[in-house]
């Protein structure tokens, strides 16, 4: 199971949550583009704007997007502070019955951009986001390399440490699902606890590794309303 550290800056460095989030994207992201007007001050709430490309990776944007959509839907602590999420044409909110914090195809589309809104709930809380890939995260683990699912499989069925279950574990420990350290190519086996986490995490049912996770964590993130 997942840990996380919820701290709260001290008086002498007191953020808000909007500045909060921020500081934990840049701190994941160190070395992505900033824009000096990410985040805007609309008086009555504020928005946090991302660009997609972070490091590069439009693949981790799309995790963090549906990270904090987890998040909020799952209620967790601090989740209040979150009022709108949008990933490009699609948008999520828990003010709407029918779609709560589920994604919807949106009128405005912010093309290769997240945003985040900020109500005026909890506004000041400065307890950091449990997000798994904000907490947990590491970036330069994984090297890019996509498995093939049926290797995955084979190395499962035999317990044996293939190549393939070690970019499992190391995009997984990327992602935030994984806490300990990767062993090294080689030694690295089937990594159970760290799917399981994914699973817990995103309101998925624990099953073995399947087709539909295999997509989920190397090809397309769809945990929208219509596709599972």
């Amino acid at each position: 199971m997942l840990k996380f550290k919820n701290k709260k800056d001290d008086g002498n460095n007191k953020v808000d949550s909007s500045q909060r989030l921020l500081s934990q994207i840049n701190s994941r992201w160190s070395n992505r583009v900033k824009s000096e007007n990410e985040l805007v001050d609309n008086k009555t709430y504020k928005e946090l704007s991302i660009d997609k490309n972070l490091n590069g990776s439009f693949n981790d944007a799309r995790w963090l997007s549906h990270q904090l959509l987890a998040y909020c839907k799952n209620k967790r602590p601090g989740s209040t502070r979150i009022s709108i999420i949008q990933d490009g044409n699609e948008i999520a909110s828990g003010n709407h019955t029918l779609y709560f914090w589920k994604f919807r195809n949106w009128k405005e589309d912010i093309g290769n951009n997240i945003k985040v809104t900020f109500g005026p709930r909890d506004a000041a809380e400065s307890m950091q986001y449990d997000i798994p890939i904000l907490v947990n995260g590491e970036t330069g683990i994984w090297n890019g390399e996509k498995p093939f699912y049926d290797r995955i499989i084979a190395a499962i069925y035999t317990n044996s440490a293939d190549r393939s279950v070690w970019n499992l574990a190391c995009r997984l420990k990327e992602l935030g699902f994984i806490e300990e350290p990767v062993l090294p190519e080689g030694r690295q086996k089937y990594p159970k606890n760290g799917i399981r986490n994914l699973q817990d995490y995103m309101g998925i049912d624990r099953t073995e590794y399947n087709e539909q996770l295999h997509r989920l964590i190397w090809e397309e993130f769809s945990l929208s309303i219509d596709t599972p």
